[in-house]
């Protein structure tokens, strides 16, 4: 089971939640899961202690910031080198969903 799941979902905003502990779960084990979903905007989420945090299918584009800050990944690996709390690089999902 997925924390969150958006599926045949278009143009949706997702803010603010906080999705964590999937560990070991029974079905997808993700944190969030898009199905046949696109242009949504996902931002201001803290994703972590999950064994996978995202699935997108493949060939969907999603935007994953409002335009200054994306979400909170614990297993970002990128760098911040002004420490104001937001990387510098991306975090990436797959080709089409970079933040």
């Amino acid at each position: 089971m997925s924390g969150i799941t958006l599926e045949n979902t278009n143009n949706c905003i997702t803010i603010e939640n906080s999705v964590h502990d999937t560990r070991n779960a029974a079905y997808w084990n993700y944190a969030l899961h898009l199905e046949r979903s696109k242009d949504n905007i996902i931002y201001h989420n803290n994703f972590y202690n999950n064994d996978k945090q995202v699935w997108v299918s493949s060939g969907y584009a999603n935007v994953w910031d409002n335009g200054a800050e994306g979400n909170y990944w614990d297993d970002y690996d990128g760098t911040d080198s002004s420490g104001d709390g937001i990387g510098d690089t991306p975090y990436i999902i797959n080709t089409y969903n970079q933040r």
